[in-house]
C-alpha cells in the first residue's frame, strides 16, 4: 500500500471514531409523565417577582402515594354559569407545607378555608416555590378539586414537582408562597346537588395507612348520579398531611353506598385527624 493509501485509511478511522464519539453522548428526552404525577390539572405560569429567600428544611417522605384519584375527567367549570357571581371573594389560605420525596422531588400540600356564611366555588390559587437564593423554582395555578367549599369548611390542594436524573428540586428549595387568584359565591346549589346522610363512619390504621370507612345513604326522592368523596388528613398543627378524592357511580334513592378510602399520611402525627366531605350531584 502506498503513502496516499495509508493516509486514506487513517483518515477514515479518525472520522469513524469522531462519529461514534458524538453519537454516544446524545440522550433522548423522556416523552411520558412520571408515574407519581397527580391527577390534578396544573398550569405552569412564570412570575418575575421573588420574595427574600428563607431556608426551610423539608421533611422527607419515603414514598409518594396517589392522593387525588378521579374515575372520570373533571373540569371545575361544568354547569357553573347558573349560580356564580362575577366578583372574586377573598378567602383564608394558610401556609402550605412542602415535603421532600424519596427521589428528591417536592410535594406541597395545603388547604383553603371558607370563613364566609355561604359556599364558595371556582376557587383557584397560585402556588409559588422559590429556591434558597430567592429565585423562582416553580409557579402553578391550582384549581381546587372540590366543586364547592361549604361555609365554615376547608378544601385541600397539592402540587408536585418531580425530580429527574440530573435535577433534584428539593436540593434547591427555599420557601413556598400561596395567593388567591379566583373565588366565587355559589348560589342555587340545591338545584344541582343532593343531600347524602353519612353513617357508620370509622377510622383505622394499618401498615402506616389511614383507612376511612363510611356508609352514604341517599334519602331521595331523586337518584344521585355522581358522588365525590373527599377525605383529608390533618397533623398536629392542623396542616394537611394527605388527602384523597374518589368518585362513586349512581346511588339510587333509598340505597346505601359503603365507602372505604385508604390514605398514606406524608408524616407521622400524634394528633392525626380527618374530615370527610361529600358532593352528590343530581
Amino acid at each position: 500500500m502506498g503513502y496516499w493509501g495509508w493516509r486514506q485509511v487513517i483518515l477514515g478511522l479518525f472520522i469513524g471514531i469522531l462519529i461514534v464519539g458524538c453519537t454516544q453522548t446524545q440522550r433522548s428526552l423522556p416523552n411520558s409523565s412520571p408515574t407519581e404525577l397527580p391527577a390534578v390539572t396544573l398550569i405552569v405560569r412564570t412570575r418575575v417577582q421573588s420574595p427574600p429567600a428563607t431556608s426551610i428544611a423539608l421533611p422527607i417522605v419515603s414514598t409518594i402515594q396517589p392522593i387525588a384519584t378521579l374515575t372520570a375527567d373533571y373540569q371545575i367549570a361544568t354547569e357553573t354559569d347558573l349560580y356564580f357571581t362575577s366578583t372574586p371573594i377573598p378567602v383564608l389560605i394558610p401556609q402550605p407545607v412542602c415535603y421532600e420525596t424519596n427521589n428528591g422531588g417536592i410535594l406541597c400540600l395545603g388547604r383553603v378555608d371558607n370563613d364566609h356564611p355561604y359556599p364558595l366555588a371556582q376557587v383557584v390559587v397560585l402556588v409559588e416555590v422559590y429556591r434558597a437564593d430567592g429565585m423562582l423554582l416553580e409557579s402553578r395555578e391550582v384549581a381546587i378539586e372540590q366543586r364547592l367549599i361549604p361555609a365554615g369548611e376547608s378544601a385541600p390542594y397539592r402540587i408536585y414537582i418531580p425530580a429527574d436524573d440530573t435535577y433534584l428540586p428539593a436540593d434547591a428549595f427555599g420557601t413556598v408562597t400561596v395567593s388567591l387568584l379566583h373565588a366565587e359565591r355559589a348560589e342555587q346549589i340545591e338545584e344541582h346537588f343532593a343531600v347524602l346522610i353519612i353513617d357508620n363512619q370509622q377510622v383505622e390504621t394499618n401498615d402506616e395507612r389511614s383507612i376511612v370507612g363510611a356508609d352514604l345513604y341517599n334519602p331521595g326522592p331523586e337518584d344521585v348520579h355522581l358522588a365525590r368523596i373527599v377525605v383529608t388528613l390533618y397533623g398536629d398543627e392542623e396542616q394537611v398531611i394527605g388527602y384523597r378524592i374518589i368518585e362513586t357511580g349512581m346511588i339510587p334513592a333509598g340505597e346505601v353506598y359503603s365507602a372505604r378510602i385508604e390514605i398514606t399520611p406524608m408524616i407521622d402525627s400524634a394528633l392525626l385527624h380527618h374530615t370527610l366531605y361529600i358532593e352528590a350531584e343530581k
